[in-house]
């Protein structure tokens, strides 16, 4: 059975897209123009952008827009907790859709990418599939993609391109919302959908184009907040990583940098300094978290979803 074959009216939406942004006033027209231009996607759907605390013009852009697109496109308020798990929990809570998929405004979906994802589910819990960095001259689609991560405990999406029926995303609890801002939140969905026996696969043609994070103090501020996600999700996930964990494997992080800059600067320095410094104030967030989560015994229990949402 389809997902546009599960028993809803005919004139029932049958996926919903979810675009998590805060300031994203420069960078999310060119989605919401890539979304309404996509091919056979012959059934209801919608797009639901959760302005999760935008200081910027993001609102009057996508009001602007929409206007003038054939996909009707809703903003929801998603300011109250900042961070991309509360972003996307609540753009679920307001969608419509059967099937809820994921993309991010700065990023580009490829013209089969909704219906690719939507049929795709018909032998899949959750898919993902090819994302492919821009590169340097802003030209999409010439570097190695990525899909689907294979991790120690299975496959892992990652946060910018993935589909689930919403009542999956729902009785997983979705995106933990105790993580902070930005950092292992499709990693942590991800070992709790392999733990309920999910069946991830990655789907041909449900590709997108990606925008890497632009700005030194952008991505060492995503290091750290990912170094503190990590340190929590190994303590609440210690069946998985029991020695990765505490104040120990915390202080080796620290001494693996200056080796894995040596290594590295046999190739190219710039990027070898440049990847040196993220994995070390990396190194810092992790410690950070193990101090003040773990070691002092105040971990936050997950804060998910409800299953009557």
């Amino acid at each position: 059975m389809t997902p546009q074959d599960e028993g809803r009216p005919k004139d029932a939406l049958v996926a919903s897209v979810v675009i998590p942004v805060r300031n994203g006033a420069s960078t999310i027209e060119r989605q919401l123009r890539a979304l309404d231009l996509q091919e056979d996607a012959d059934f209801a759907w919608e797009v639901v952008v959760s302005d999760n605390g935008s200081t910027d013009a993001t609102r009057a852009v996508v009001e602007r827009v929409s206007a003038e697109l054939s996909v009707p496109v809703r903003v929801i308020d998603s300011h109250q907790h900042p961070g991309l798990s509360y972003a996307r929990n609540t753009g679920v809570r307001h969608a419509a859709g059967a099937v809820v998929l994921f993309c991010d405004s700065d990023d580009i979906v490829r013209p089969r990418w909704l219906a690719s994802a939507v049929r795709g589910l018909t032998d899949a819990d959750i898919v993902s599939g090819g994302i492919y960095p821009f590169t340097s001259s802003n030209r999409l689609g010439l570097e190695e993609p990525r899909g689907l991560i294979s991790a120690s405990f299975g496959p892992a999406i990652l946060g910018c391109n993935f589909a689930m029926r919403r009542a999956t995303y729902v009785s997983l609890g979705g995106c933990d919302e105790s993580l902070p801002p930005y950092g292992c939140e499709d990693a942590e969905l991800s070992i709790r959908a392999n733990k309920s026996s999910m069946r991830i696969q990655e789907v041909d043609g449900m590709a997108i184009d990606f925008r890497r994070t632009v700005g030194a103090w952008a991505n060492l501020r995503k290091a750290y907040y990912s170094g503190i996600a990590e340190s929590i999700v190994f303590a609440r996930h210690a069946d998985l990583y029991p020695q990765q964990s505490g104040l120990g494997p915390a202080l080796r992080r620290f001494g693996q940098v200056p080796v894995d800059l040596v290594r590295r600067l046999r190739s190219d320095w710039r990027m070898s300094v440049r990847s040196s410094s993220r994995r070390f104030v990396a190194a810092v967030g992790f410690f950070a978290g193990t101090l003040w989560f773990v070691t002092s015994g105040t971990l936050r229990p997950p804060l998910l979803m409800g299953v009557s949402e």
